[in-house]
């Protein structure tokens, strides 16, 4: 897979014809981050979904998001959050449901709701995401 890079970011932005209400990007790539970061200019909500946090440099895409969500399974230390005071971050913990934290606020859990016609919970990060 080929990570976006800022000539292609700003492809995307001399092509498109407005400017989105919401960001969304799980890739960390100087494109991804330059278009967060120049949507943000204009009032865009920037969503953060990254599937790891190991550095210092991947805090950055995290400076420039207002929404990050990410899974306990993925990033079981969620410390990093307390970095930040103007973040929403949601935190998926499988079957124990989720948590979240916003600004300097505690994390609150929020349990799963029992769902005895569930066949298969494939995706529901992605439905949190959507939510």
């Amino acid at each position: 897979m080929k990570l976006l890079t800022i000539k292609d970011a700003n492809n995307v932005i001399e092509t498109l014809p407005f400017v989105p209400d919401i960001f969304y990007f799980d890739e960390k790539s100087a494109g991804a981050k330059y278009l967060a970061s120049f949507f943000r200019k204009f009032g865009t909500r920037i969503f953060f979904e990254p599937s790891s946090i190991n550095s210092k440099s991947d805090l950055s895409y995290v400076e420039v998001s207002d929404i990050i969500k990410f899974s306990e399974e993925d990033i079981p230390n969620a410390n990093f959050a307390n970095l930040f005071r103007n973040k929403l971050f949601i935190q998926t913990l499988g079957e124990k449901g989720l948590k979240f934290k916003l600004g300097d606020g505690d994390w609150v859990l929020v349990p799963p709701v029992a769902n005895e016609n569930c066949i298969d919970a494939e995706g529901a990060g992605d439905w949190t995401s959507a939510t």
